[in-house]
C-alpha cells in the first residue's frame, strides 16, 4: 500500500452490480467479461470502496483474485455497516479473513453506523485499534448541531476522521489521519475545489486522504479528477 501523501481517487465501486446510481454505465465494453472489471479499472484508479456485502461474502479465492487483478499501491477501502458493528459492540472479533487477506492494500475503513451506534460506541475502540478509521455521520447526527459535535468529540478522540460528503457540506473535519471524501461531480472547476481542500488537509501533518466519486459517470470522473489532480501536483 501507499505511504505517500498523494491523493487517491477512485470510485464508490468497481463493478455497476453494486457500485449505486448505475456508476459504471458504459464504463466497461459489453465484450469484457466480468471478472476482467477490477484489473482494467485498477489500472486507471488508485483506489476503490469495497461494500460491506462484498467483502463479507467473499472467500480466499475470490480475495486472492482481487490482489492478483491489482498491483501493491492499489488501495481498498472497506466499508463497515449497522450489522458488523452491532456484532462488535457485543464482542464479536473485528477480524475477518477478506481483511486480514487484504490487509496490505486497506487504506481505512469505512465505518457507517446508526444514529444509535454513534451514541453508544462500543465498536469504536476495537474497530479502530491498529487501523485507520473514517465514520460516515448518521443523517440524524449530522444535520443537528449540538448532536453533531458531541459525536466529533467522540470520533476526534479516538483518533478516527469524518466522512466528508462534498455535495453537502463546505469543508472536511480537521480529526483523524485517513479522510473519506465523496462526490458526484463532473465540472471540472468544482473538483478543483475539493481537490485543493483535500490537499490543504493532508498537508497537516502528513496525512492520507481518497476521493471517491457517486452516480452516473463516476469512473469517468475519477480520471478527470485524477488528472487535475496530477497537474496540480496534489
Amino acid at each position: 500500500m501507499t505511504t505517500s501523501n498523494e491523493l487517491l481517487i477512485g470510485a464508490w465501486g468497481w463493478s455497476g452490480e453494486w457500485s449505486g446510481s448505475g456508476g459504471c454505465s458504459g464504463y466497461y465494453s459489453d465484450e469484457m467479461p466480468e471478472d476482467w472489471q477490477l484489473c482494467y479499472y485498477s489500472n486507471l484508479h488508485r483506489a476503490v470502496l469495497l461494500p460491506e456485502e462484498v467483502w463479507r461474502k467473499a472467500d480466499a479465492d475470490v480475495v486472492g483474485q482481487w490482489l492478483e487483478d491489482t498491483d501493491p499501491e492499489f488501495v481498498f477501502v472497506p466499508a463497515v455497516g449497522a450489522v458488523v458493528l452491532d456484532e462488535i459492540a457485543g464482542g464479536g472479533s473485528s477480524d475477518w479473513p477478506a481483511m486480514a487477506q487484504l490487509q496490505q492494500q486497506i487504506g481505512c475503513l469505512l465505518a457507517m453506523p446508526t444514529a444509535r451506534q454513534l451514541q453508544q460506541p462500543q465498536w469504536l475502540k476495537p474497530l479502530r485499534a491498529g487501523r485507520a478509521l473514517c465514520i460516515q455521520l448518521p443523517e440524524t447526527i449530522a444535520g443537528d448541531i449540538s448532536s453533531r459535535s458531541r459525536a466529533l468529540e467522540q470520533i476526534c478522540q479516538a483518533g478516527a476522521s469524518v466522512l466528508w460528503d462534498t455535495r453537502t457540506e463546505p469543508k472536511p473535519e480537521a480529526c483523524g489521519d485517513w479522510l473519506i471524501a465523496i462526490a458526484d461531480t463532473q465540472e471540472a472547476s468544482n473538483q478543483r475545489t475539493i481537490i485543493e481542500q483535500l490537499g490543504q488537509w493532508m498537508s497537516d501533518d502528513d496525512r492520507h486522504a481518497v476521493l471517491l466519486f457517486t452516480g452516473e459517470q463516476a469512473p469517468q470522473a475519477a480520471e478527470q479528477a485524477r488528472t487535475l489532480a496530477e497537474l496540480m501536483g496534489i
